[in-house]
């Protein structure tokens, strides 16, 4: 029954997520292309919905950039807190 305050959806197509992959695939991984566009579809839809909570982040970008948007995120929301 709790929802988070804040959901930071990383969002990276599919065929440029499997690119970075560094390992064996597990079984979730080996799923089909057509499997894992229609998850990142779900998560995008449910983003759309609960826009309030939801910040998608593009995850293309180097780590210290999505690292950088998450933080001014964070602080944007709860400027005391950091």
């Amino acid at each position: 029954g709790r929802t988070p305050d804040l959901t930071l959806l990383l969002d990276l197509d599919p065929a440029a997520g499997r690119e970075r992959q560094a390992h064996a695939p597990d079984r979730m991984e080996q799923e089909a292309m057509e499997f894992h566009l229609r998850v990142r579809e779900g998560y995008l839809r449910l983003a759309a919905l609960e826009a309030e909570r939801f910040v998608v982040l593009d995850a293309s970008q180097p780590a210290a950039s999505v690292l950088d948007a998450a933080w001014a995120e964070f602080s944007r929301r709860w400027p005391d807190r950091l």
